[in-house]
């Protein structure tokens, strides 16, 4: 999904607990949010740069396409026609009318 992001909470107390979340931009909620070892470091430079290492993995992951457990208001179940006919609003006037024919 492309509104989805990785964003880094940097806590206001550098000694407190620093995760990586990704974050709908679309709805402006929080999807999920990632500890993996980044406070294991006391030094709060060393966790910074863990919470950095773990962003770029997540950004990676989310531009090759892969979505976090969402919750259901994200994800609707749908048919093929209704896809469709909403691909085409979607694409009205953004394409040539040959196209659309």
């Amino acid at each position: 999904m492309e509104n989805l992001e990785a964003k880094i909470h940097i806590p206001k107390k550098r000694d407190g607990g620093y995760y990586v979340y990704i974050y709908d931009s679309s709805s402006h909620k929080i999807i999920q949010k990632y500890y993996k070892g980044i406070n294991v470091d006391p030094d709060p430079e060393e966790r910074l740069y863990a919470a950095q290492d773990l962003q770029k993995a997540l950004m990676i992951k989310l531009k090759s396409g892969w979505i976090p457990n969402v919750g259901k208001d994200l994800i609707k179940p749908t048919t093929i026609t209704i896809a469709f006919n909403e691909a085409i609003q979607r694409l009205d006037g953004k394409v040539s009318k040959n196209t659309d024919q």
